[in-house]
C-alpha cells in the first residue's frame, strides 16, 4: 500500500492511469528543481539511516510517492534531473559555514523552495573511494588553480570523454602542469575518485593526477 511517511516531505499523488507530462516555461523548470531536489533529499535521508530504497520509474507519476519498505515510484524526468542537479547541490551545501552561513534558501512568491542548512551538508557530502591502480588518459587541461593545485580538464581518450575535476596529488612540481595549460593535449596518469550518487548510482567524481608520464616523475600508489 502506498502513503506518505512523517519523516519525508509529502510527496504529490497523480493517478497512474494516464501519463503526466512536466510543465514547460520558468514555472515548470522551477517545480522541477524543487521536486528533484526533494526527491534526492528523500532518497539520501533513507540510505543515512540505513535503509536502502528501491525506486521504480513511471510517467504517469507526477513527482513521487513513498510506498511500504522503502519503495518509491518517481517520474522518470525527476529521476534523470536529480542526477544531473547533484554537482549544483553539493556546491551550494559546501558554502555553508556555522557562525557565518547558516542556511541558503531559493524560494518562490509562497515561500516555497529549496533549503540548505548544515544538515544538508552532510547528508550531501558521500564518502568515496579511490582505485588501486593509476590509468593513462589523454586529456587537455584547461583550469588549473596554482594555490590549490587543482582544476578541470577534458577527458580526449583512456576513459569515457567528458570534462571533469582533477587534483593534483603527491610532492610534484606545479611547473609541467602550468606548461601542460598550452597544449592541446597531453597524456596524465590518474587515478580514479568514484563515489555513490545521492540517487544511488555509482559515478566519477574527479581524478587524482599522479604524474604526466615522460615530464613529472610517477608517484606510484599513494593509498
Amino acid at each position: 500500500m502506498l502513503g506518505t511517511s512523517p519523516i519525508f516531505p509529502s510527496p504529490i499523488f497523480r493517478p497512474l492511469s494516464s501519463a503526466f507530462m512536466m510543465p514547460v516555461g520558468a514555472a515548470g523548470l522551477w517545480e522541477l528543481a524543487k521536486q528533484s531536489y526533494s526527491f534526492v533529499k528523500v532518497l539520501t535521508e533513507l540510505r543515512f539511516k540505513g535503509h536502502e530504497p528501491v525506486v521504480s520509474e513511471d510517467n504517469s507519476v507526477q513527482s513521487y510517492i513513498i510506498g511500504d519498505n522503502n519503495h518509491i515510484i518517481v517520474n522518470p524526468t525527476i529521476s534523470v534531473n536529480a542526477d544531473r542537479i547533484e554537482e549544483s547541490i553539493s556546491k551550494i551545501a559546501g558554502l555553508i559555514r556555522p557562525g557565518a552561513i547558516d542556511q541558503l534558501t531559493l524560494k518562490d512568491p509562497g515561500q516555497e523552495g529549496i533549503s540548505i542548512t548544515e544538515e544538508e551538508k552532510h547528508l550531501f557530502n558521500p564518502e568515496t573511494t579511490i582505485s588501486d591502480d593509476a590509468e593513462t588518459v589523454t586529456a587537455n587541461i584547461y583550469k588549473l588553480d596554482v594555490e590549490s593545485r587543482s582544476g578541470k580538464l577534458h577527458i580526449i581518450e583512456g576513459m569515457e570523454p567528458r570534462d571533469i575535476s582533477f587534483q593534483i596529488i603527491g610532492d610534484q612540481p606545479i611547473g609541467p602542469y602550468i606548461d601542460a595549460l598550452k597544449a592541446d593535449q597531453i597524456k596524465i596518469r590518474a587515478l580514479r575518485e568514484e563515489a555513490l550518487s545521492l540517487t544511488g548510482k555509482q559515478y566519477l567524481k574527479r581524478l587524482l593526477l599522479t604524474g604526466l608520464p615522460g615530464i613529472t616523475p610517477e608517484q606510484g600508489k599513494l593509498f
